[in-house]
């Protein structure tokens, strides 16, 4: 195991070292560029950022160049004249063909040649005795805990993507293709754009927005009542989807994945993925404008989807798609005043020369020569006797408590300076040395000055934009650092009568995670109390340290009869993510239903559909397919459609709906009627009335459903 750490994991883990901080400075420089000089078209800023992504990929090939900086070497101490017992040899010795700055083990035997010679002189005829083999070593233990944590984070991804895989199939299987008056329209688009290749229309009802699947014939997938928006928000979605299988996203959509997966650790690599992709949704965007949609009613189509909870009626956590967070950024550029200034393409041949010369300045700033060459040779270690091991230095004597300074001053000379002193940046001054001191033997004393000085301060404003704010943040920053010393102290705070001080501490326990699960009985009482803002940084801490703990689904329960809407939603979302553990709360969700406020009916509804609630929501829920918010429908559909048969009692609920011609859910309550079966009979009369549509996917998908429902008859 030693040799192979020593010679194939840690070079690897050097390497990659190397080629990501060569990297980090390259897109560092990019960021700082494109932060100062801030270009308008959004053609060059995807310039810069393919560079930097090409370049970055070629840092490991790149010759270096440059003489590099002189490492001065301290000498080697002379060997001990006399012979004497063999040592083990140091965990850091240094090897050919390794650089000198970075010492490795040797992995040969442990006597030395003068040892041996010693006793051959004495005239022993029974060799030495070797020595036991030399354990790992913390350097080798922290290089083999690195590969490791690196290889499980590498094949959990790609485990992630392979179910994602999965499902593209499945949907893709599923999908119907479109035919008529939307395959007609589709075709023009293709015309527009000058799309070649098998690229295909279908629809699906678990889609909610057009979406481009595939890689070698993709397919652009919309949602059943797509034909129900206009003609020019049909027309936009469809041209924007083209566009990426113009500009050949979807080809190098893998490549990107690849890069993402490999370096997942690199913080400045998947800013630049998102940063592409951003550029990439921008330029498509632009391309659908030139083609004369109105970017004000393009715009306000981009916000429609985006209030949808997703691309896809399931969380399907395998996906990586559908980031809806460069969708504000999106419709500000298009409701820039001189937006189509700056929608022209970039000419071919200014991005080729303009490319060619970035990426050889990008690769000429990452193959810096950082350290020169050592030429001199190492000289064999078989001619030179075993070294004496260095004589162990005294061990330091142990440091008192009381002669810890900061600054200065001792801790009880800042804790009696800042008890009169009201100035915010020494008050955070005086919170980092709190910090230092309770890190270093001052826990409790740390933690109950500050909780005093929290007293007369808003502890729920801790941004950092005034005094106070940074006074706060700065006392948020000093529990992080003092740790889990800090857990009883807090924990008796949550009681305390001043309500900054309980908020505070609460908040604080959340901040410590796991460290903090002592605490969670106090917390869970806390949450239950009449302080609204105290019962949401309750919620929050229970996420942060423990949700699984004994008494959270009781709690959360008990929250849901608050008075501030949005803890309730809050509550509701972490019954949702407790899952099975969390079923015991259903019949609480059911009555949550009813809730005045739409963000806490549609969490509730997206909780039951998690949570697989039964028949007896059936009828709470059939009344939500009536409700004003698109998304809380969306969510009763589902649960209906994964209820089946068990849902007859919602079949008037789904009557209405084939009778109310506005619903652009017609088709799925058509598919649930279909899946519950002869007891939704009473429904033929309006599945009948649908066949005389003139929508082709809903008359077909009202045939099958009469089909289920009486199988005898012929429609």
């Amino acid at each position: 195991m030693r040799e192979i750490i020593d010679s194939t994991f840690e070079p690897a883990l050097w390497f990659a070292a190397d080629w990501s901080l060569r990297w980090a400075v390259l897109l560092a420089v990019v960021f700082m560029l494109l932060w100062i000089v801030r270009p308008r078209r959004a053609a060059i800023r995807q310039l810069f950022l393919w560079v930097a992504l090409i370049a970055g990929l070629l840092v490991p090939f790149a010759p270096r160049w440059g003489s590099g900086w002189e490492r001065h070497q301290l000498p080697e101490p002379e060997p001990s004249p006399s012979p004497s017992p063999s040592f083990p040899r140091s965990a850091w010795e240094r090897t050919p063909g390794r650089s000198a700055s970075r010492p490795t083990p040797r992995p040969d035997a442990t006597q030395s040649v003068a040892t041996v010679r010693s006793h051959a002189e004495r005239g022993n005829e029974e060799p030495p005795p070797l020595a036991t083999s030399e354990p790992l070593g913390l350097r080798r233990l922290i290089v083999l805990s690195l590969i490791s944590c690196w290889s499980v984070a590498v094949a959990c991804q790609l485990i992630r993507h392979l179910c994602g895989w999965i499902f593209l199939r499945r949907l893709r299987r599923e999908s119907v293709e479109a035919t008529g008056a939307m395959a007609d329209l589709f075709a023009a688009c293709r015309m527009e754009l000058g799309v070649r290749g098998a690229v295909r229309l279908a629809t699906h009802p678990s889609v909610r927005s057009p979406v481009l699947f595939g890689w070698r014939r993709p397919w652009v997938v919309v949602p059943p009542d797509y034909p129900r928006r206009t003609i020019e928000s049909q027309r936009a979605g469809l041209l924007h989807e083209l566009a990426h299988v113009r500009r050949r996203d979807h080809l190098l959509a893998p490549l990107l994945e690849i890069v993402r997966i490999a370096f997942f650790f690199h913080p400045l690599v998947r800013w630049l993925l998102a940063r592409l992709e951003y550029e990439r949704e921008l330029l498509c965007d632009e391309m659908v404008v030139r083609l004369g949609i109105d970017r004000r009613d393009y715009a306000r189509l981009l916000v429609e989807f985006a209030r949808s909870s997703g691309r896809l009626a399931w969380s399907a956590v395998a996906l990586p798609m559908s980031r809806r967070r460069t969708v504000k950024g999106r419709v500000y550029h298009l409701l820039e005043e001189d937006m189509e200034r700056w929608i022209r393409p970039l000419p071919a041949r200014w991005a080729i020369v303009l490319g060619s010369g970035l990426l050889a300045l990008s690769l000429g700033l990452t193959s810096y020569r950082v350290w020169a060459e050592d030429k001199t040779k190492p000289e064999a270690s078989a001619e030179k006797p075993e070294q004496q091991p260095p004589a162990e230095k005294p061990a330091a004597s142990q440091i008192k408590r009381e002669d810890l300074r900061y600054g200065g001053k001792d801790f009880y000379q800042w804790r009696r300076d800042l008890l009169t002193e009201l100035k915010g940046t020494i008050r955070v001054d005086g919170m980092k040395a709190f910090a230092a001191f309770g890190a270093n033997g001052y826990g409790p004393e740390a933690m109950e000055a500050i909780l005093d000085i929290m007293r007369g301060y808003n502890t729920m404003h801790d941004q950092p934009l005034d005094d106070d704010g940074a006074v706060v943040r700065s006392a948020y920053e000093a529990i992080g650092k003092i740790g889990a010393v800090a857990v009883p102290t807090l924990t008796k705070a949550v009681k305390d009568k001043n309500r900054n001080v309980r908020r505070f501490a609460v908040k604080a326990l959340g901040s410590l995670g796991t460290d903090a699960r002592s605490a969670m009985p106090e917390i869970l009482q806390a949450m239950k109390g009449d302080d609204s803002q105290l019962q949401r940084v309750a919620i929050a801490a229970v996420r942060s340290i423990d949700w699984h703990a004994e008494g959270v689904v009781t709690a959360l329960v008990e929250t849901l009869k608050g008075k501030a809407p949005g803890n309730r939603s809050m509550a509701v979302q972490l019954l949702s993510d407790i899952g099975e553990e969390a079923r015991p709360a259903i019949p609480a969700l059911i009555a949550v239903l009813k809730d005045k406020d739409a963000n806490v009916r549609r969490a509730t509804a997206q909780a039951l559909r998690v949570l697989g609630a039964g028949k007896e929501a059936v009828v709470p829920v059939s009344r939500l397919l009536q409700d004003e918010d698109f998304n809380v429908r969306n969510d009763a559909y589902q649960i209906l459609d994964r209820l089946g048969a068990d849902a007859k009692d919602a079949v008037p609920a789904l009557i209405a709906v084939l009778k109310d011609p506005r619903d652009r859910c017609t088709g799925w309550a058509a598919d649930i009627l279909g899946k519950i079966g002869p007891d939704a009979k009473e429904a033929v009369p309006a599945l009948t009335e649908l066949l005389r549509s003139d929508d082709v996917d809903l008359r077909k998908r009202a045939i099958v459903a009469l089909k289920k429902i009486s199988p005898e008859d012929k429609h």
